[in-house]
């Protein structure tokens, strides 16, 4: 994966899909998938405010 568009979404408290499909130049599609993955994983934490689905990172501040 891109690292640039990974270190330009660990700098965002937290991130859409929409965000990420933007980032890596993949469909919203594409996009939910991957996210949906790295919840399972346990690298993104799954929000939801209102209708929008929103992810946030678990990334070390350090």
């Amino acid at each position: 994966m891109n690292r640039d568009a990974w270190r330009s979404l660990k700098k965002n408290l937290f991130f859409t899909t929409e965000d990420v499909a933007g980032q890596f130049g993949i469909t919203r599609a594409a996009a939910h998938v991957l996210c949906s993955r790295q919840v399972k994983n346990g690298a993104f934490i799954f929000m939801r405010f209102g209708t929008r689905r929103i992810n946030s990172t678990r990334w070390s501040l350090n």
